[in-house]
């Protein structure tokens, strides 16, 4: 229990120190709304040693969808997902035509990975998945490309 306490208190901390950076980035929403709103829904683990190596955090809007997801690696924002698209720490890695953005929905999820499909104007017109995956060599978060 106390280990979840700090959590919370850790993503309280964590989204009051970068609400400075937030506020130049206007896809992020306003942090004071953020910690109230993400809900945990994956860890990613190591394949062999079973340590988490991120958590996902999401902003739901409804039941199933939500608008912006995150990737957290201790105190750090290290991935995030949002209307405008897929970003690292350090580029934008696919962007997203926001006219009739809908919201995002968990498709499948793993170890090392998750997928994720856009849904736009309504709850028919849906993309193929995008699967954000870890990359144990590199240490990172990224799309997963074929």
């Amino acid at each position: 229990m106390m280990r979840k306490s700090m959590k919370y208190l850790l993503l309280l901390v964590l989204c009051s120190c970068n609400h400075t950076s937030a506020k130049n980035e206007k896809d992020l929403l306003s942090v004071s709304n953020l910690v109230q709103e993400l809900k945990p829904i994956h860890q990613f683990k190591d394949d062999k040693t079973k340590e988490v190596v991120g958590e996902v955090y999401v902003n739901y809007t409804n039941d199933t969808l939500f608008s912006s997801l995150y990737i957290l690696q201790e105190q750090d924002t290290v991935y995030r997902v949002s209307q405008d698209g897929f970003f690292t720490l350090n580029k934008k890695e696919l962007s997203i035509n926001k006219d009739k953005f809908f919201g995002y929905k968990l498709i499948s999820k793993g170890d090392d990975y998750i997928s994720i499909a856009l849904y736009r104007d309504s709850i028919r017109d849906v993309t193929d998945p995008v699967d954000i995956w870890w990359c144990k060599e590199e240490k990172v978060f990224g799309i997963l490309r074929f």
